[in-house]
């Protein structure tokens, strides 16, 4: 079965929303990147907690494209589903492996190449 994922990059958490309502009851995920210009450019909208604003059934996965993640990842985790980090983005994975075992969020690792 064939799953669509939109993705989804802004700055402007209000797009985000405006996005996501748009696609509730379409698909069942969507994908924000969340960016902090360090480890990749540009700099989007980073505050895990204006999603608790999403009301309905829609699954969010959010791609952390940041530098270390293990200093944001707990408020990541009380508002997504699964959360995805790159491996060269920390020095603490066995970490953020454990953290993400004791809650209800599935992880995903990335690559940059």
């Amino acid at each position: 079965m064939t799953e669509i994922k939109p993705a989804i990059i802004s700055s402007s958490f209000s797009e985000i929303k405006a996005r996501i309502d748009f696609l509730e009851g379409v698909v069942p995920w969507v994908h924000l990147y969340i960016m902090d210009g360090r480890f990749v450019e540009p700099t989007t909208w980073q505050v895990a907690d204006d999603l608790k604003e999403i009301l309905g059934q829609i699954k969010i996965e959010a791609h952390l494209m940041i530098n270390q993640p293990e200093e944001v990842l707990p408020f990541w985790l009380d508002n997504v589903d699964r959360v995805i980090i790159h491996l060269e983005s920390t020095d603490h994975l066995a970490e953020i492996i454990d953290r993400i075992k004791l809650g209800h969020v599935r992880l995903g690792l990335a690559l940059k190449l």
